[in-house]
């Protein structure tokens, strides 16, 4: 079974990493947006999502409107928050919303490929093996 999984980042080239990467561990289905409030429109419209990642700081509001719109809509939903901007008010935000995966920007391949994973397992889906030699 493939995951769906919504990533929401405003940074072109981070999201095609962040796609390269899930396709390099697994068959995932990715959804990516680049805008705040896009991805607070497709979580009310009920977009399927078995996984959120997202940076914080986005055009159209931040990390923490998709954060809060994703526990309203998908409370089950793991989210992974991205971001280079973690700065104490940001951290107690999120921690407040029951996310406790979160990653700094810049982070390792392993990092962000273990996260992906440990938030899908439980949920039954397929739990793809880190290939090694990717080269990075």
């Amino acid at each position: 079974m493939s995951a769906e999984i919504l990533i929401v980042e405003d940074n072109k080239t981070t999201r095609d990493l962040y796609r390269a990467l899930l396709g390099f561990v697994g068959d995932y289905s990715v959804k990516m947006l680049e805008r705040a409030d896009e991805a607070v429109s497709y979580l009310r419209a009920g977009g399927p999502s078995e996984l959120i990642i997202t940076d914080m700081d986005m055009p159209g509001g931040s990390g923490l409107d998709v954060l809060e719109q994703a526990r309203e809509s998908a409370p089950d939903v793991p989210c992974i928050v991205c971001s280079g901007n973690l700065a104490g008010f940001y951290r107690q935000e999120i921690q407040a919303l029951g996310i406790r995966k979160i990653l700094r920007k810049p982070f390792t391949v392993t990092e962000f490929t273990s996260e992906v994973r440990a938030c899908l397992q439980p949920t039954g889906l397929r739990s793809p093996t880190i290939r090694r030699g990717f080269g990075w």
